[in-house]
This record gives structure tokens, C-alpha cells and sequence, in this order.
């Protein structure tokens, strides 16, 4: 090899892509009683899959658990049952587990952006949520009451990203057990079939089939303090009769169609580097010391205005610029990283995308 090339060694020569189910959520269960599995329902057949769970055989001759374990067979049917009522989707993948971790190894191999837990939060699995939260990920969950956990009280800012919380009702049924009106589940269901057709969904004013409302103020005023979403009516004051979700937002205030966005722009942008790179693998060893440091155009800055223009005519965007790609060489290899500014929509300021070999790293499987 000439001495002024450098050999090539990002990830791997040839970088491999898994499928990112952007549209597709993940529901997880948690359950001391029924048997960890990975399932995924449809709409015709998910009441005998449910019915059909495994209790753990260690506890399964248990009366106790016996009853346990038809009760939260009974709170999976009715959340399964809700998401499928928004008349979006006609299947759900769903995960029950006992251990977080069982989550975590899941999520390393099945790439879901929206992880939503179907169980009501309680301040002993707080440590579950936040232990999932990371740049990819957007954790759904709900609470009972209006008040945030107690472990995320103290938390501020960037700490609280990513992290979508809603207020859920609950109620008893005939039999004494809890019920929910699962609106996590509804709004995670009625939001990503819109965006899946639409993309850049608002999920401010969003309807979905929930009772009942929420209509005290004191009560609303708490939540929206809290960046807890609900649902209500949307003209509060005027009772015109229309329903919508409030606020859409996570928990540190940032709107919740912006950040999903920002998050698959950038998973889209990756792809299109990593194509790049496997088509001019070679070619990446000879840039000039002007393209290296992103100073001149390149076959990468060309690739990604025509990929950031298609977000901007699709109305992804508004407006984008200043697309810098840069190579440097680091250990006898290639590093690269891009930037771009980028603005969601006029009302919003303009932010920075950054995507760097990590970046890759954390989203596309290769050799490590």
C-alpha cells in the first residue's frame, strides 16, 4: 500500500445495517409470576396468546400466584386490546420480563426507538425506566397520580430527555382488581400510525379513545407543571367538546414529534454515510487534506444535500445548511463525523445534528 493512503477502518470494511422499527413500538410487562417471552400479537389472535401465558414452574402450583398471574393476564389483554382499538396498527411486539436486563439484551438485537412499559410506574421500578433511557431510545411510561417519581424529582434538564410520562387512570373492576385506561398505550398506538403515514405528527391535540377526562384544573395545572401528559378537553375553559392530548412532551419540555424526528433524520443520515462509505471504500484513503478536514465539497457533502433537501420537500424540515463532513485519520484509520444545522419547523431555532463514529457504533451492529 502507497505510504500516503491510510488504511480504511471504521467500524468494518463493509458495515452492516439492522432495520430500525421507527413505526414499530415495544411494549414490555413486568411480571414476578409469568414467564419471560418474547411475543408478537395481532388483532385476531391476541386473546388466546395472553390467555396461553406460562407461569413460572417454580411458583405455578401457588394459589396466590395462581390468582397473580390471571390478574395481569387480565391487565395485558385490556392494554393489548386498547392499542389495537386506535384502528392503526394490526400487530405489537411485547416483551414480559422479570430482570431489566432481560430488556436491555432484547434491545440490543430488536432496534425499537419507542419503549413503552404497559405496568404503571411505582417508585421501585423507577431504576427500570431510567436504566433504559439512552439517545436512541424514547421511554413511555405512566403514573397514577400527578406527582413525578420520587427518584426523578431531583433530576433536571438533560437528565429528564427522552423520558414520556402520562397521567392514567385507574379503577377497580367487580372483581376487586386494577384496571387502567392505559393512555400511554393509546397514544403510543394512535401517534406512530399517524407518523408512519405523516412523519412530522404533532401529538399536541391528538385523539384517541380514552375515558374519562381529565377536567380539573388543579389537577391539569400539576401535570402540565410537571411535563406529565393527559387528556382533556382541548379548549379548557371554552368545553367546546373536543378531546386531545396534552402536552406532548417529554419529561424535560421538548415536544415529542421534534425530538422523534431529530432522532430519525439522524438514524437516516448514518444510513446514507455508511452507503457512501461501502461504495468508495477504497476511495476514502485518497481524499485531498481540503476534504479531509471538511473544507471542500465531497461525494459524502453531495449525497447528504440531496438527503436533506428530500427531508425539507417531504416536510421533515424546514430549512437546513452548512453541512460539514469531516475524515481524520486516528490510530492508522479512518474517523469521520458530519454536521449539519438544521431547523424542525420557523418557529423553532436552529440546531446542530452531529453523527460520529460512535454514533454508528451504537446504532449499526458491526465487529467490535
Amino acid at each position: 500500500m502507497p505510504q500516503d493512503t491510510i488504511k480504511v477502518n471504521l467500524v468494518d470494511n463493509a458495515l452492516q445495517m439492522n432495520v430500525i422499527n421507527y413505526y414499530r413500538p415495544l411494549l414490555i410487562f413486568k411480571s414476578e409470576v409469568l414467564d419471560g417471552v418474547a411475543l408478537m400479537l395481532t388483532s385476531q389472535a391476541y386473546e388466546d396468546d395472553i390467555l396461553n401465558l406460562k407461569m413460572i414452574s417454580s411458583i405455578s402450583s401457588d394459589q396466590s400466584k395462581q390468582q397473580t398471574a390471571k390478574n395481569e393476564r387480565g391487565l395485558l389483554t385490556r392494554a393489548v386490546k386498547d392499542y389495537f382499538d386506535e384502528g392503526g396498527f394490526k400487530s405489537l411486539d411485547i416483551l414480559l420480563f422479570k430482570d431489566i436486563k432481560e430488556v436491555k439484551a432484547y434491545l440490543k438485537v430488536n432496534l425499537h426507538p419507542f419503549v413503552c412499559f404497559v405496568n404503571p410506574c411505582e417508585d421501585k421500578n423507577t431504576t427500570d425506566i431510567t436504566s433504559l433511557v439512552n439517545p436512541n431510545n424514547f421511554i413511555v411510561f405512566s403514573k397514577t397520580s400527578r406527582d413525578l417519581p420520587t427518584a426523578l424529582k431531583s433530576k433536571k434538564g438533560r437528565q429528564l430527555e427522552n423520558l414520556i410520562l402520562f397521567y392514567n387512570k385507574e379503577t377497580t373492576n367487580k372483581e376487586g382488581a386494577s384496571e387502567y385506561d392505559n393512555t400511554h398505550i393509546k397514544f403510543i398506538s394512535q401517534y406512530l400510525h399517524q407518523a408512519s403515514m405523516f412523519h412530522a405528527t404533532n401529538p399536541y391535540g391528538i385523539r384517541i379513545k380514552a375515558e374519562p377526562i381529565i377536567t380539573d384544573t388543579e389537577l391539569i395545572s400539576s401535570l402540565r407543571g410537571s411535563n406529565i401528559n393527559f387528556y382533556t378537553l382541548l379548549n379548557e375553559t371554552g368545553y367546546d367538546g373536543i378531546l386531545a392530548i396534552k402536552e406532548g412532551v417529554d419529561l424535560a419540555g421538548r415536544p415529542i414529534d421534534e425530538i422523534a424526528t431529530y432522532a430519525y433524520i439522524k438514524n437516516k443520515a448514518t444510513e446514507e454515510l455508511i452507503r457512501i462509505w461501502n461504495a468508495n471504500n477504497r476511495s476514502n484513503s485518497k481524499l485531498s487534506t481540503i476534504q479531509l478536514e471538511g473544507a471542500s465539497p465531497n461525494v459524502y457533502t453531495s449525497a447528504l444535500e440531496v438527503l436533506f433537501k428530500r427531508f425539507k420537500d417531504n416536510g421533515l424540515i424546514f430549512s437546513f445548511s452548512d453541512i460539514k463532513f469531516k475524515i481524520e485519520p486516528i490510530d492508522n484509520a479512518l474517523r469521520m463525523s458530519l454536521s449539519v444545522m438544521i431547523q424542525y419547523n420557523h418557529s423553532l431555532n436552529t440546531v446542530e445534528l452531529k453523527i460520529t463514529a460512535e454514533d454508528i457504533n451504537a446504532i449499526f451492529k458491526g465487529d467490535k
